[in-house]
């Protein structure tokens, strides 16, 4: 059974809703070895195979040629580079995930090796004494270039044309990575900036390079999509540690941030005992402290566990948690959260480059994806209790989602469904309601996101059936009005009522029966009229929902085995003369076009009317 733990809960993140609270944190990873820097195939696996996290957070990826400090690290200052974003983001975005991109810039801790010999450029002529990666391998940091204050302007600057390339990648956000010791780490430092202009000297100025910045980019994207990465605890192996005006400074950024509404804060913890440190005072306390600082979101970063990051999700002092190492070697990391699987150890040499694919994209996943390609996924299926409806419901589950479905009068069967299904490690939720009364829809649909954040699929099963000829004395036009009802307004209604809660990605798949308009029979035509409608809806609907990467669908089964199967063997005979395979269907077979249907693989499938019907020829 899915876990509901804190980890594996929605959060809404500004206007962005998460499916979790699983984030993948930036990871270096070194695999642009090409001239361009710019990301390649690897990058565009590498990232959708982690795409169930609730957000993604890149490597962090050079603002410009001056910002560089490491080889092999991706950029996003040409066109080529952003085009290979591209890419990277419609990959992620297929497969329903979430993905930022982080914004970086070394400063002084570079090398005259990536500039034709030209000095790195810092806020103060101070050598930080750090190394940088080079193509001959670490070397010994120099004393910087100080940047002017025309300089300064043109990196910001910069920052705004990488927000603007990111932006045209499809990236949802961007993160500025502010850690370590890199660019803007080194202007709060006294140890790195000992500058007497607006940009050094108080905790306001030394300050100010962030939130210019922030103000940059914030004309590109809106604030709440724009986070920002600090490490307070970072002790470096060169000058830039905390010191005693460390907790002043970020008291200082954070509160200062309330104003921005991010969509936000990611704070990475101690990774030593600050006991007898600068910040001795934050050593029983360190992310409390902070969340009584800033108010917006808080994303916890620093060696956390499952264990540790449903706690610290528990206790509200954070509101998501980035893994780093645990996503190198477990590209399913959220499913196995879910399904308490062991995790898989990352092979450290292949951390940092040297092995193309090896390290990088090779991790199995714990699962079969071809048995599991739905995981993560919330599907509604209306009329789920039996026949066509159960066998949908039971093909969803077995392929990882988990499934709310609707019934009206079969308690029994629904009840039974769900406890067969939970006991082999579903998450099913059944929901009496009848598809033609528009409260009993909204608060079933309610009812699904309450339990689980979000519905992806929408399975428009419900259905009703009554005949009779046109010229029939006995023709029960209440009960023909009631069928129209079911079978047309009512799905109209739920597929209104349900777009609101659907990602891009998210699917609408309907089921018409493609017999009753094929069928040698009198008395069906008022039957084949609803679902004569509802082809006509799957073509609108595809073109209206296109916009929002929403696909629809419509599945037309032919003779399928329910409870609805004449006994009359001379009758069944004659039904399947017109059938290529001189069958009957299961509701499997139409469950298990209803999951392709929902599964990335039909991602460019939209306004297909699909006929399951073993080759009618009639």
């Amino acid at each position: 059974m899915q876990n509901q733990e804190p980890l594996l809960t929605t959060y809404q993140m500004g206007d962005i809703l998460l499916r979790n609270r699983v984030v993948m944190s930036s990871l270096t990873r070194c695999r642009a070895t090409n001239p361009d820097l710019a990301p390649t195939d690897l990058h565009v696996e590498y990232y959708a195979q982690r795409a169930s996290a609730g957000l993604i957070l890149t490597e962090g990826v050079y603002i410009s040629e001056r910002a560089i400090g490491y080889i092999n690290i991706p950029g996003i200052y040409s066109k080529k580079q952003t085009e290979a974003w591209k890419r990277v983001t419609d990959a992620v975005h297929t497969k329903n995930g979430r993905i930022f991109v982080q914004l970086a810039h070394s400063g002084s801790v570079s090398h005259p090796d990536f500039f034709n010999g030209q000095l790195p450029l810092g806020p103060s002529a101070i050598n930080p004494q750090e190394k940088s990666f080079t193509l001959l391998g670490f070397k010994d940091t120099l004393t910087p270039a100080e940047y002017t204050t025309a300089q300064i302007k043109e990196t910001i600057k910069e920052y705004r044309l990488a927000a603007e390339n990111a932006k045209t990648a499809g990236f949802d956000g961007l993160e500025i990575h502010a850690q370590n010791s890199s660019l803007i780490p080194q202007f709060l430092s006294e140890a790195t900036n000992q500058r007497t202009d607006e940009y050094g000297g108080s905790i306001e100025n030394r300050s100010r390079l962030l939130f210019e910045i922030l103000d940059a980019v914030k004309e590109v994207y809106p604030a709440k999509h724009i986070g920002v990465k600090f490490t307070p605890a970072g002790f470096n192996r060169g000058i830039i540690k905390p010191d005693i005006t460390t907790v002043a400074v970020f008291n200082y950024i954070l509160e200062k941030l309330n104003g921005y509404h991010l969509a936000f804060v990611e704070l990475v913890g101690p990774a030593v005992d600050l006991t007898g440190t600068p910040l001795d005072i934050l050593k029983d306390n360190y992310f409390e402290h902070f969340r009584n600082i800033y108010k917006g979101t808080i994303m916890a970063n620093i060696g956390f566990t499952q264990e540790s990051g449903n706690a610290i999700i528990g206790k509200e002092t954070a509101d998501l948690v980035s893994f780093g190492t645990a996503y190198i070697a477990n590209p399913d990391l959220v499913q196995r959260f879910g399904q308490n699987i062991p995790l898989s150890k990352g092979d450290p040499d292949t951390y940092y480059g040297g092995g193309g694919a090896k390290g990088f994209t090779d991790y199995p996943f714990a699962t079969s994806e071809a048995m599991g390609r739905l995981k993560g996924k919330v599907a509604l299926v209306t009329g789920g209790s039996r026949g066509i409806g159960a066998g949908i419901v039971g093909k969803l589950a077995q392929e990882g989602a988990s499934v709310a479905f609707t019934y009206v009068n079969a308690t029994e069967k629904a009840n039974k469904l769900q406890n067969e299904l939970t006991v082999l490690g579903g998450d099913i939720l059944s929901i009496k309601a009848d598809s033609s009364q528009t409260q009993e829809v909204e608060h079933a649909i309610q009812l699904a996101v309450k339990k689980f954040g979000r519905i992806d699929i929408l399975v428009n099963n419900a259905g009703l059936y009554f005949g009779g000829k046109i010229d029939s004395p006995d023709m029960d036009m209440v009960s023909i009005a009631r069928m129209w009802q079911v079978n047309v307004a009512g799905i109209a209604h739920t597929v209104r009522s349900i777009t609101p809660y659907m990602l891009p990605g998210s699917r609408i798949i309907s089921i018409g029966s493609g017999a009753a308009a094929r069928t040698p029979f009198a008395g069906v035509g008022d039957y084949a009229a609803t679902k004569a409608a509802l082809a006509a809806y799957t073509r609108s609907w595809a073109r209206d929902l296109a916009e929002k990467s929403i696909t629809v669908n419509l599945i037309q089964p032919g003779l399928i085995e329910t409870d609805l199967k004449p006994n009359d063997e001379s009758l069944i005979a004659e039904m399947l003369q017109p059938v290529a395979l001189k069958r009957f269907g299961t509701p499997v077979e139409i469950g298990n076009v209803v999951a392709f249907l929902a599964s990335d693989e039909a991602s460019y499938v939209t306004g297909a009317t699909i006929n399951v019907d073993g080759g009618w020829s009639a």
